[in-house]
Formats: structure tokens, sequence, C-alpha cells
């Protein structure tokens, strides 16, 4: 019984954590950000389903993961704007990984038929990969482009967010005024 307790207090701090938790992983350790779904293309027990083939990967594949949720604005600045959001894992590895988390993620990118994963080094600006084959997926197959820092607390684009309504980013531009901000506060007010 007490270790079955241990077991269940360690995945469950495993799964929370904090921004300042998140930021130690971002400036000491490897990290990358995957997901499984493939936003509002298919049905959400089939994206659940597949994040949970996602999940036994990179368990299988020695690493750790926070669980987060990743959020997308698609045709931003139209009429027909929408919030993409997608489950996602942050996963972590050691500093030094000799590249084993970049090789996991390439190919879980395509095997879960992502456009791009997010890589991170200790000390790096992070980047995303391309893992797509479709000419229109940006930034294109295998193609590497700096996503930036990490930030807390803002939104852009591209942005992840914790429970409680924590967010951060990996981005060289965020507008913390501009449409992005004033788009999730909008929606933060329908909530209450």
């Amino acid at each position: 019984m007490f270790s079955s307790f241990i077991k269940s207090f360690k995945q469950y701090r495993l799964h929370e954590s904090s921004l300042s938790r998140i930021w130690k992983h971002s400036q000491n350790r490897t990290i990358g950000m995957i997901t499984a779904f493939r936003g509002g293309k298919e049905d959400i027990v089939i994206n659940r389903k597949r994040n949970i083939q996602l999940e036994n990967d990179i368990r299988q594949s020695g690493f750790g993961f926070i669980k987060v949720k990743g959020y997308s604005i698609e045709n931003i600045g139209t009429s027909d704007a929408i919030k993409v959001e997608e489950e996602s894992f942050l996963v972590i590895s050691s500093p030094d990984d000799d590249g084993k988390l970049k090789g996991f993620l390439r190919k879980a990118g395509q095997k879960y038929n992502q456009d791009s994963v997010l890589y991170k080094e200790p000390g790096k600006l992070a980047i995303l990969i391309g893992t797509n084959t479709n000419p229109k997926a940006d930034p294109g197959l295998n193609k590497e482009i700096i996503a930036g820092k990490w930030k807390p607390n803002t939104i852009g684009q591209f942005y992840t967010r914790m429970k409680g309504h924590r967010t951060f980013t990996f981005e060289s531009v965020v507008e913390p005024d501009g449409v992005f901000a004033l788009w999730y506060k909008n929606v933060l007010s329908k909530r209450k």
C-alpha cells in the first residue's frame, strides 16, 4: 500500500509543476515539446488515444515529462481566427543527452504527423524542427528555425499554459499588449 502511495506521489510531482521548475529545466536540461494531437481535424477521443501512445513512447525512451496545454491561433487577424488547443508534453532529458532527445522528437513528430516539434539545449535558444513531409507544413521537413528564449507569463501565436492559467512561450517576439494578449484576456473573461 505504501509503495503505491509513493508511486502515485512521484507521478503527481512529475505532472504538476510550477513556472520556476519549468524555467529551471529550460536552463539546465535538454527539453522539447511535442503532442500527438492534430488540431481540429480529428475527434478528441482519437487525439487522446494518440497522446497516450506518445506518452508511452516518451517513457519507453527514458525521458521525463510534464503535461501542459499548447495553444496557437490560426488565421490570426481575420474574422476566421480560432484558438487551437492541444494536450502536449514538455519532455525532459539530461543536460548532455548527446542528441538523444532531438532524435526522439524528430522521429515522434513524423510518427504522429506533426508539422514541427520544439527542442532546446541548455544555454541555447529553442528551435522548431520541421517533421512533416507536406510541402505546406512550416517550417518544412528537417528544417530548423529559431523559436527564441523561454518567457514566463506571456503569450504569442504559439504558447503553453499550465494548470492555473500560468503561461509561457519560446518566442523571440512577444506581444504583451498586442492582438494575442487581447484575444487571450477575452477568452479568460468568458471562462469566469
